[in-house]
């Protein structure tokens, strides 16, 4: 069974692993209807980057590879296809970059964003 880390069953009660997107299903007259959030972030998506750990200016990058690690700011952790911007703003994700780099969660941002104004490290 494949897992989306950092999902909250409180937010959704399924989760779309085709397109590693977690939706809410509502039953009304046995129709379901479904319910997309903007909190997970999956390989192929755009994000802001600051290179040079964190020093150089912002540049908008694709994400090419997801690590959960168990602890913040690890090198390594386990590959995954998708996960919450909770957990990234834990610090607890590894990015692979469409230019080739990696980065720490502290260095990512969602597209149009700075990451330090998204961390809080301004």
């Amino acid at each position: 069974m494949v897992f989306l880390y950092g999902a909250s069953w409180k937010n959704t009660s399924r989760i779309n692993f085709k397109t590693c997107q977690p939706y809410v299903s509502i039953h009304t007259h046995a129709q379901e209807v479904k319910m997309t959030t903007t909190n997970v972030l999956k390989v192929g998506d755009k994000v802001s980057w600051r290179g040079s750990f964190g020093s150089a200016d912002p540049v908008e990058v694709t994400v090419t590879r997801l690590e959960v690690t168990d602890v913040r700011r690890s090198k390594y952790g386990k590959n995954v296809n998708g996960v919450t911007w909770d957990l990234v703003k834990e610090n607890r994700v590894n990015f692979g970059l469409s230019s080739g780099n990696w980065a720490y969660a502290e260095q990512i941002a969602p597209a149009g964003q700075d990451p330090d104004d998204y961390h809080g490290n301004t």
